[in-house]
């Protein structure tokens, strides 16, 4: 993915940001090893797209699960809330995304997620010596889980447009909508929506 996995990334969550109605409250958890809130609920897309800037670069392990959580609690606990998830990763630390996936749907949360990557590239994962890999299993599971859809893309441009679909279908233009944007470049993971998710710098073979 040109130029590198991690700039694909927020070049999409840029699209994100801008589709997104007006109105929308978004929230940036960037996530590795652990996860904290970048930017908390704010309608301010300069904010949002300022924040961006704030995501760490790739870096360490891949806790997509404790990362769903921390986007979980970033939200509103009313009005329609949406998380979307994007990755190259599979979890491999904190707490399992197919335990926290169902709490969160059961919550009225929204969980859509969206692979990127390969799984047998012979990439590892920044900061590890383990090999990135794609678990689209998993990522079909923790979108089923949220009453959500799992997507794979292939190229930069295909995760700009996948996002920026995601931002004009799955919000409610007639009503405030909150959505947490968890982006967390690290070990092979990114999440957007209500959460952004670790990526790894490398490409795409």
């Amino acid at each position: 993915m040109e130029p590198t996995r991690a700039d694909a990334a927020l070049r999409a969550a840029r699209a994100f940001i801008d589709d997104v109605p007006d109105g929308t409250r978004i929230s940036i958890v960037a996530f590795s090893s652990s996860a904290e809130v970048v930017l908390p609920a704010t309608d301010d897309k300069d904010a949002a797209r300022e924040a961006l800037g704030r995501v760490p670069p790739p870096n360490g392990g891949t806790a997509i699960g404790d990362a769903l959580l921390v986007a979980a609690r970033s939200l509103p606990a009313v009005h329609h809330r949406a998380i979307v998830l994007v990755t190259d990763g599979v979890n491999n630390q904190g707490s399992d995304p197919l335990e926290v996936a169902p709490q969160i749907g059961q919550a009225g949360t929204t969980i859509d997620t969206v692979g990127i990557g390969t799984s047998g590239s012979g990439l590892l994962i920044p900061g590890t010596n383990e090999e990135a890999d794609l678990d689209e299993n998993a990522l079909r599971a923790v979108a089923a889980a949220g009453h959500g859809s799992y997507a794979r893309v292939g190229d930069a441009d295909a995760l700009a447009a996948r996002l920026s679909a995601i931002a004009r279908t799955s919000t409610v233009e007639r009503r405030r909508v909150d959505a947490a944007l968890p982006l967390a470049l690290a070990g092979g993971t990114l999440m957007i929506v209500a959460t952004l998710g670790a990526l790894s710098l490398g490409r795409f073979p």
